[in-house]
């Protein structure tokens, strides 16, 4: 049946395209169901053919935070590189309440004493 529309109907560019006749599907209507969720309906653009379908377009997970200062968060769920950076963070957070609690705090490596370190010295004679 694909050879039908090619017959009769100039090329369209299009989204999606009829599995029966290969005619392309044109968006009748569309409305939103949720705020990140839109549903439409299809009909194929070959008149003897008119095959109907529906779906829909949603949006899963946000891509990048707003760049706005004092932007509330999005209620998306996050992506995995978030999870990653805030299990790190309560990790962080971890080590140092029980640094706290044994009433030590550890040395970065920059805050380290540098008196313990002594220069090497070579002997280029030897």
């Amino acid at each position: 049946m694909q050879f039908l529309w090619k017959l009769f109907g100039k090329t369209k560019k299009t989204r999606f395209r009829c599995e029966i006749c290969g005619a392309p599907l044109i968006c009748r209507t569309s409305w939103f169901e949720h705020i990140f969720m839109r549903r439409e309906l299809y009909q194929c653009d070959f008149v003897p053919c008119s095959q109907s379908y529906w779906g829909r377009t949603e949006l899963t997970h946000a891509a990048n935070r707003s760049g706005l200062p004092g932007s509330p968060p999005s209620q998306l769920p996050m992506q995995n590189e978030d999870y990653v950076r805030m299990a790190a963070h309560v990790y962080r957070y971890n080590q140092y309440l029980a640094a706290q609690k044994k009433g030590e705090q550890q040395l970065d490596l920059l805050e380290a004493d540098q008196e313990d370190h002594q220069p090497i010295r070579e002997d280029l004679a030897s």
